[in-house]
């Protein structure tokens, strides 16, 4: 099992995993393998071929994505499990937002966004947004 281009990579980029399984059967050309892709022991995809390899392709890679990778390969009755391999995607995607204020005081306002999720391996937070002062005139009311 191999994680292209890297193990460690920012979100967005572009990541490969890829199994190679190398099988020996004598008088048997163009065998069938059952490529089963693995992240935290769950099964993500699965690929029936006669290739001796196959990649999944995460495009584009979020934190969400990060985890620990396997691959499962079942030839002839006989299975196969990779090495496993960590894949750590570290930054958060850019986001828009809006906001409504249902009420708010007058001056100023400083406003600046950020988030966190959960994954397997822990929380994973955001950078903090660029801020903005916003100045408030006047009373808004429904």
């Amino acid at each position: 099992l191999k994680i292209l281009p890297e193990s460690k990579v920012q979100s967005g980029t572009k990541v490969t995993i890829h199994c190679q399984v190398s099988v020996s059967f004598s008088n048997i050309s163009h065998l069938e393998h059952l490529f089963k892709f693995l992240r935290d022991d769950v099964q993500i995809h699965t690929a029936n071929t006669t290739e001796d390899s196959v990649d999944y392709e995460i495009n584009p890679a979020r934190v969400a994505d990060s985890g620990n990778y396997g691959c499962l390969v079942l030839v002839k009755n006989k299975r196969k499990a990779s090495n496993i391999k960590r894949l750590d995607v570290t930054g958060m995607q850019c986001f828009l937002f809006s906001i409504v204020w249902m009420s708010v005081h007058i001056g100023d306002c400083f406003l600046s966004c950020d988030y966190e999720i959960n994954v397997i391996a822990g929380t994973s937070r955001s950078n903090s947004s660029n801020g903005i002062q916003v100045k408030v005139k006047g009373d808004y009311t429904k």
